[in-house]
């Protein structure tokens, strides 16, 4: 028994170069060549009230899924816990009554910064498919930088951007079958961040854990690293992107990066948002496989999902 992923949708910030954010004289300021050269051209800045966001990003996902709000049986939340403030969870909520989908069950999924994504669908996956009913479940992610906050994250060589995404995981055959997924999590590493840690002995063990999942999720799905039409990753960087392909056994040439620029960083929301700009500008092949990948300092999911033809995202 399989779940489909269908209605991806999102709303992205306003597009801003990323000069703004080194001042006063962007040209010679330390750093900007260093995020431009990892291929960051331009960040989100939000507009509109998280509220809104939410309500156009949900509200696209059930008209392009076809899905009626009364039939959703369960709504999965993802918000970046540290930087989505108490107003936006409270917009997210009013933005739920405003769709119709008051009433219904809400489960937050959080600590895990960049990489909910997979994780909430699994966890979506598995609430469809032990459902007796098989009602859909809707998928909700929000990255946001609350106003004034600093969105050059030198911690983790990126740069933060305002966004939310959606999706609908349901049992009628949809746009993407879910083949496998996974979520690990690495508490040597955790405690070594949380007590600063060495950074290089973190990214040795983040790329054994990535291509430790990258190979456990393909071999469940019956699929070869080496057949993965497009990989989705963390868009923290050019350099977030190389290494997780690298990792995965993905060839360089079919991890899809062009939001690293596009976008910058929008948390877990980055690989919800590249399924369905890279179905915007380029076609899905029926019954290829494709592979999301999230990456945090100490946690790292993934699925693999086949496309089915039956819609375009």
């Amino acid at each position: 028994m399989r779940s489909f992923i269908s209605g991806v949708a999102f709303r992205a910030g306003d597009q801003v170069p990323v000069e703004e954010l080194f001042e006063p004289t962007p040209e010679g300021a330390a750093g900007l060549s260093f995020y431009r050269a990892r291929g960051l051209k331009y960040f989100r800045r939000q507009a509109s009230s998280t509220q809104s966001m939410c309500y156009d990003s949900i509200s696209e996902s059930l008209r392009k899924s076809a899905t009626d709000p009364g039939s959703i049986g369960t709504i999965l939340v993802d918000v970046d816990l540290w930087h989505c403030s108490a107003e936006d969870r409270l917009q997210i909520f009013e933005s739920l009554n405003l769709t119709g989908l008051d009433g219904i069950p809400v489960i937050g999924v959080g600590l895990q910064t960049c990489s909910a994504a997979a994780t909430v669908l699994d966890l979506a996956d598995r609430l469809v498919r032990t459902d007796e009913h098989r009602r859909p479940v809707l998928v909700l992610i929000c990255g946001r930088v609350e106003p004034g906050a600093n969105r050059v994250d030198n911690l983790r060589k990126t740069i933060l951007s305002d966004g939310v995404a959606a999706c609908v995981v349901t049992p009628q055959r949809g746009e993407f079958q879910i083949l496998s997924t996974e979520t690990r999590i690495n508490l040597a590493t955790a405690r070594e961040k949380t007590v600063g840690g060495n950074s290089a002995a973190s990214l040795v063990s983040g790329y054994g854990d990535l291509s430790s999942l990258a190979s456990g999720i393909c071999e469940r799905a019956g699929v070869s690293p080496a057949a993965i039409d497009r990989l989705f990753c963390t868009n923290g960087s050019t350099i977030y992107t190389n290494f997780i392909a690298d990792a995965a056994g993905v060839d360089s040439e079919r991890v899809y990066a062009d939001d690293v620029a596009n976008f910058g960083h929008i948390s877990s929301c980055d690989n919800l948002i590249s399924l369905a700009t890279y179905g915007d500008r380029n076609r899905y092949v029926s019954g290829h496989s494709y592979m999301l990948i999230g990456w945090s300092p100490y946690v790292v999911s993934g699925a693999v999902l086949m496309y089915s033809g039956t819609q375009g995202v």
